[in-house]
């Protein structure tokens, strides 16, 4: 995989990680406290408020990875011909895109179609 697509997604993994914690010692303190009432309103709103971060850090990594998959695209569109493991990865990042609500399909069947570069294969 792409070094950077792993430096990415670990900090998006990390962000994630971090964000449970907080969830639970929030979840903690609020059964310390004893009041249920207030827990489940706490917890409800902490829900909607995650849901929220969550859309928006998928909305940014399907902005870096459509930035990404058009940016190199175009370079071996215009080279007419591209190394196996990088049309391997643009697959792969594209793939990662659909699962977010992206597609750009018309560029990865473009991709398909150029010749791998000689010595590749």
């Amino acid at each position: 995989m792409v070094d950077w697509l792993k430096s990415i997604l670990g900090g998006g993994v990390g962000v994630a990680a971090v964000a449970g914690a907080f969830k639970l010692l929030e979840i903690w303190q609020a059964h310390k406290l004893g009041n249920s009432r207030k827990r489940q309103k706490s917890t409800d709103d902490q829900v909607e408020v995650n849901s929220g971060r969550i859309d928006d850090l998928c909305a940014g990594m399907r902005s870096i990875m459509r930035s990404r998959i058009k940016q190199l695209a175009r370079e071996y569109l215009a080279k007419n011909e591209i190394p196996l493991d990088d049309r391997q990865d643009l697959v792969d990042i594209h793939n990662c895109y659909q699962t977010l609500g992206g597609d750009l399909g018309t560029y990865i069947e473009k991709i398909m179609k150029i010749p791998v570069k000689k010595g590749e294969i």
